[in-house]
């Protein structure tokens, strides 16, 4: 026989949000930009500037992720 399941067993929520994936979009365009540039100083900065983006998401993905858990 089948068991019971909770919603959160049954729904996998996802944790990403429109702005993470907004700031993920940019982290994946500066990636994209910094692979056919020539000059190291600026693909540094470009991929500096992308895993700051990243944190970004990651950051809002988290408190999404800790407001669903203290909804439920």
């Amino acid at each position: 026989m089948g068991q019971m399941h909770s919603f959160e067993d049954v729904v996998d929520v996802s944790t990403f949000t429109p702005d993470s994936l907004r700031y993920r979009q940019k982290a994946s365009a500066l990636g994209q930009r910094a692979s056919v540039e020539d000059d190291h100083e600026k693909v540094r900065a470009m991929l500096d500037l992308a895993v700051s983006w990243i944190q970004l998401a990651e950051n809002e993905e988290l408190m999404a992720s800790e407001s669903r858990t203290t909804m439920f």
